[in-house]
């Protein structure tokens, strides 16, 4: 094969690779959307219900830390064992 041949196989490989890593790129963008989505709409669920949220680890580690996320969260940390005294905490779950 000639020299002109090759390097016409080369840029096709070339967009074929292309191609194929922005299609994955797209379904990956996708995902993140719709899972950024239902996150957005589990928390507005959740506050709908109730204005004080209450989280497990997992849960703050889903909604909290974990990207994706659009949105702020304001988390107030409590200490509700009784040998703990928390003033504020016995007010809000009193």
């Amino acid at each position: 094969m000639s020299q002109s041949t090759w390097t016409c196989m080369l840029v096709l490989l070339a967009l074929l690779f292309a191609a194929v890593t922005l299609g994955h790129a797209d379904k990956n963008a996708k995902a993140t959307a719709t899972k950024l989505e239902s996150k957005v709409a589990q928390l507005l669920d959740w506050n709908l219900r109730r204005s004080i949220i209450s989280l497990s680890s997992e849960k703050f580690n889903e909604y909290v830390r974990n990207k994706p996320r659009n949105y702020s969260v304001i988390a107030m940390l409590t200490a509700l064992r009784p040998n703990r005294q928390c003033s504020v905490c016995k007010a809000t779950y009193g």
